[in-house]
């Protein structure tokens, strides 16, 4: 019920156990059961297309009954995911992720797979990622089209375009934002 930033989860499903992740904070990770299905079919597309060799760090979601949540603006509807960023593999996997220690190769995997096997709103990712990302996306072959259509770079951190855009704060991990479901309808877009 509501707007991400301000709201309530009603009948929240927890996301489900899956060889592909890890739930950082399970107590966090309830989500719509539309924002679930479509988490799970996107991290399935993933595991299925990627060589990563660890699982996916899921962090927060919603709490269960939703609502406000420590350290986040959003996350109150379940509708917001957070996933960290994976590490290049020879990086020990404890370690916080930065810009050198990060697989932008298997990020623009990642985020491919939330494009393509879900419905997303947004994802949000600091613009200075995205370059990185851009750059990874590059040398994996995707054309001038999919690079306009999947990311804000470099078209300024102020242009709303692409389905990633730039967030302060998001550079350790993407946001993702899913949309209100079919059977949601007190919910409710920013």
């Amino acid at each position: 019920i509501g707007v991400p930033q301000d709201g309530i989860l009603v009948a929240g499903v927890q996301i489900p156990p899956g060889s592909g992740y890890e739930l950082r904070y399970p107590k966090s990770a309830y989500g719509t059961s539309f924002a679930v299905r479509q988490t799970v079919a996107a991290l399935d597309q993933f595991a299925a297309t990627s060589d990563f060799p660890f699982p996916v760090s899921i962090g927060t979601m919603s709490r269960a009954p939703g609502g406000k949540i420590g350290g986040h603006v959003s996350h109150q509807t379940g509708r917001d995911l957070d996933i960290r960023l994976p590490l290049r593999a020879e990086v020990p996997q404890g370690l916080s992720p930065t810009f050198r220690r990060i697989d932008w190769t298997t990020t623009w995997k990642l985020v491919r797979a939330f494009a393509d096997a879900a419905e997303v709103q947004i994802i949000f990712l600091d613009y200075g990622a995205q370059r990185r990302l851009y750059r990874a996306a590059q040398a994996a072959g995707a054309s001038a089209d999919e690079l306009d259509r999947m990311l804000q770079y470099p078209r300024g951190y102020k242009a709303s375009l692409g389905l990633i855009r730039h967030s302060p704060g998001h550079d350790g991990h993407i946001h993702v934002r899913f949309p209100c479901g079919p059977a949601e309808p007190e919910c409710a877009d920013d």
